[in-house]
């Protein structure tokens, strides 16, 4: 791929939709790494489990437990975002993944912490619920422009 960076900073020399398609891939999948490993950091920043832990031993560890799932659940939905970048997508649909899968790892992270349980089962929640969102709708646009004129549908 040849890009070339004027004075101005702009791209250059990209000509043809694959080289725009592997520049976004490579935005959106950097966007998406950066985004996950910033909420985590911030949340094993701001967290601290020695509160819990000195309260109830049992209860940490079963929350723990809960964090591995939640981290697990997290994982593949962002291996599977990392596969959906290397495809067009549509800056509408981008502006929902990357939140959510934001939310996810951030949560999973304060989970296990042990700091702030339930804000934090609600961004895992409301992240979990955008993404399974965003990925119903994935599609449903260039479905619809396939369509033949006139079709019922």
């Amino acid at each position: 791929m040849a890009v070339i960076v004027d004075r101005s900073g702009t791209l250059r020399g990209l000509q043809g939709g694959a080289e725009v398609a592997a520049v976004q891939a490579t935005a959106l999948r950097a966007g998406l790494l950066a985004g996950c490993m910033a909420a985590v950091c911030a949340a094993l920043w701001l967290g601290d489990p020695r509160p819990a832990l000195d309260a109830d031993v049992e209860l940490a560890r079963l929350l723990r437990g809960m964090a591995v799932i939640k981290a697990a659940i997290g994982g593949l939905a962002i291996g599977a975002l990392w596969w959906r970048f290397g495809h067009p997508t549509s800056r509408r649909l981008a502006s929902a993944y990357l939140p959510g899968a934001w939310l996810v790892a951030g949560a999973s992270a304060l989970i296990w912490q042990l700091s702030a349980i339930p804000a934090a089962a609600i961004a895992f929640h409301a992240g979990e619920f955008t993404l399974l969102i965003a990925a119903w709708r994935d599609g449903r646009d260039a479905r619809a422009g396939r369509r033949k004129p006139g079709a019922a549908g």
